[in-house]
């Protein structure tokens, strides 16, 4: 199978398990045998993200995806994702450039991706893949997106509806349950995707100002200790890139955003040394909200017509 999409990554540890079984006896000391175990392919990647580079990434983990259109021509798309009960596999090359081949890896999905969003630098993405086997082919000859990657100063946070001030970083995990040990009698191989949970988590880290975060860890807006009961809160992570050209509302602007319509702040501090500035570090993970039947949304607008 020829790649028919290639990502310019940072780097990657993606490597493949051989799981040898040793075989041990009582008549021996030493090992009788070394046997090949159940295979499969596992690690991470790390990438900058634009609005290219990641929508098949977020379709292979999130399993739904919902496309709609400026209606101008050039069109310009806006991609939804939610989570299903189902994921694709897709074949993954990875390319290191010796000796003119490549590792191709069948029966991949995506476990995880996070993102990270520091201050003063550029929004990246840390994917992490399970795949099935691999073998040596002909390398294929990249095309890479040229387009804008997006940056720190593009970004905005809210909570609850209202802008976060001075947010400093915004992390988000969101991963699939997968499990590596499904191997069956009679294969070497991983046979199939076993799609378990999801889990969405994250953390922030905002100038310290007020005590308002404090309070919703504590567990509302106006608690002044922890409370029996936590209100959940919504947060919205956009990355607005540059112009696409479209005058309609939301096609405006290459975009990527993140939207947890209900999650429980689930740890804090703030804490200070001498004089020097203090910044608040709040962590959170996220739970199905009934009302907009997704725990997590991820938005991408861009110019392809499909993920």
């Amino acid at each position: 199978m020829s790649a028919t999409e290639w990502i310019d990554i940072v780097s990657e540890s993606i490597n493949p398990n051989r799981n040898v079984i040793d075989v041990e006896t009582a008549g021996r000391r030493e090992l009788v045998a070394r046997v090949p175990g159940p295979f499969f392919v596992s690690g991470s990647f790390d990438m900058i993200v634009n609005a290219d580079n990641i929508t098949k990434l977020l379709k292979w983990l999130l399993g739904n995806v919902s496309t709609s259109d400026d209606g101008g021509s050039p069109a310009v798309y806006k991609h939804e994702f939610t989570p299903g009960d189902s994921i694709k596999s897709f074949t993954l090359e990875i390319c290191p450039g010796v000796g003119g081949q490549s590792r191709q890896i069948a029966g991949t999905a995506v476990r995880s991706i996070a993102f990270e969003a520091p201050a003063r630098e550029l929004l990246t993405a840390t994917v992490e893949v399970l795949g099935a086997k691999e073998e040596l082919i002909s390398s294929s000859t990249p095309t890479f997106s040229s387009l804008r990657p997006f940056i720190f100063f593009e970004g905005s946070l809210t909570l609850e509806g209202s802008s976060v001030g001075r947010a400093e970083a915004f992390r988000c995990t969101i991963a699939n349950t997968i499990p590596d040990d499904t191997h069956v009698l009679g294969d070497m191989f991983l046979p199939a995707i076993d799609l378990l949970g999801i889990r969405v988590t994250g953390d922030m880290d905002v100038a310290f100002t007020s005590w308002d975060y404090w309070k919703r860890f504590y567990g509302s807006a106006t608690a002044t200790e922890p409370q029996t009961s936590i209100e959940p809160v919504s947060l919205q992570f956009k990355m607005t890139g540059q112009s696409t050209g479209s005058s309609v509302a939301g096609f405006e602007n290459y975009l990527l955003q993140i939207d947890i319509p209900k999650a429980i702040l689930d740890a804090t501090n703030a804490n200070f040394d001498r004089r020097e500035r203090i910044v608040q570090g709040l962590g959170f993970g996220a739970v199905y909200d009934e009302s907009s039947d997704y725990i997590v949304k991820v938005t991408v607008v861009n110019k392809k017509s499909a993920p």
